[in-house]
């Protein structure tokens, strides 16, 4: 089951990536040769046009071949096309625009993070469960906070606290505060020990005020005020989840690339692998565990994955999205392209540390399987 849901995700997010690159490739009228979905070796496939959709051995995502893609015929050196040919042609990838190639780049990023935007926006029209809604800033997705559990010799049993009621807010003396997660709240609380404060409490269509003196030193394993909480996302109407949706995304986003930047840090600095960082192998070990908790935990995985394909590959490294759009720019700046076979060892060398570092990341993850 982890093998069958790891392939059908990662095909999912990849020929979603080149379905991109397709897509703008004819708006743009590039030649596409092929349309893979796997990798070869060949099973079957079927010409429609002047593109072959092809059906591939593997099963690990998919591609696209574009012709005149190297500025140096299709690309494919068993077949006898010339740069000559590749660069005089209207429908040659090469022949195009800066503007246009850059689009038919992009657009492999871009539709991993609309895939990403729109899974998104699903989940808050279905409902966010509590303990991922932990990710999400409370100013983007409003919740309540209840109590969900008590020990027997607490304050809050003491006094009287029920599950299910809905922590507001939190006063002491003048100063009051509100309970938008229970990350602050617990904050709140921990600052306010060994004084009186007031909690204001909704219980079904009650409004109660309950005064209370945080624990000092509380039993190991229990909170200040004795209590679990859960947090509550409020419903979002169904034409403000797609807003809802994109701004998940864009906050996720930047987080990821903070990450990223601290991945690059570490490596440049410390010549260190970030400790949390996963692999196939991790990422495949993920899959089973968000599935097994549930639907909505499970497209918020495949929709973080997705949105960290896309920008993954928007980065400014050689051999990936990025890196081939930051040659454009350096072609736009210079007027006039980068040697072929220049770009292609840069290329080629990148190709290789990547390759690298996902085989230490992978050890990485089977140790931690194993010990």
């Amino acid at each position: 089951m982890t093998i069958i849901l790891f392939i059908i995700i990662l095909s999912l997010l990849v020929f979603v990536h080149e379905l991109g690159h397709f897509v703008l490739a004819k708006r743009n009228g590039v030649k596409v040769e092929e349309f893979g979905f796997g990798f070869p070796p060949r099973l079957f496939g079927i010409k429609k046009g002047e593109t072959f959709y092809s059906l591939n051995l593997i099963p690990l995502g998919g591609f696209v071949k574009l012709f005149g893609e190297d500025g140096a015929g299709s690309g494919n050196p068993l077949e006898m096309n010339s740069s000559l040919e590749s660069k005089d042609s209207t429908v040659s990838f090469a022949s195009k625009t800066i503007w246009q190639r850059s689009q038919i780049i992009i657009a492999g990023p871009l539709m991993n993070w609309l895939l990403a935007a729109v899974l998104f926006s699903a989940l808050v029209f279905m409902g966010i469960p509590g303990s991922v809604a932990e990710a999400i800033p409370s100013w983007i997705l409003e919740r309540d906070i209840k109590i969900s559990e008590f020990s027997e010799s607490s304050p809050a049993k003491v006094l009287d606290f029920r599950i299910d009621d809905v922590v507001t807010k939190i006063k002491s003396g003048e100063s009051e505060f509100l309970s938008t997660d229970i990350k602050s709240f617990q904050k709140n609380i921990a600052d306010l020990k060994g004084q009186e404060i007031t909690l204001f409490i909704q219980r079904d269509n009650q409004f109660l005020e309950k005064k209370i003196i945080p624990r000092l030193n509380p039993p190991i394993g229990e909170g200040s005020l004795g209590v679990a909480l859960t947090e509550i996302i409020h419903p979002v109407p169904s034409y403000l989840a797609p807003v809802k949706g994109l701004e998940i995304t864009v906050y996720l986003s930047w987080a990821i690339l903070k990450s990223f930047y601290g991945l690059i840090a570490d490596l440049v600095t410390a010549g260190k692998v970030t400790e949390g960082l996963t692999g196939p192998v991790g990422i495949a070990t993920l899959t089973t565990k968000f599935y097994k908790l549930g639907i909505d935990y499970f497209i918020f995985f495949v929709a973080l994955l997705s949105l960290n394909l896309g920008i993954m590959n928007i980065l400014p490294i050689p051999a990936l999205d990025g890196g081939r759009f930051l040659f454009l720019m350096i072609e736009k700046v210079k007027g006039k392209p980068i040697n072929q076979k220049i770009e292609g060892a840069i290329h080629s060398v990148s190709f290789f540390l990547l390759i690298a570092l996902i085989i230490v990341i992978t050890i990485k993850d089977v140790r931690g399987l194993v010990f």
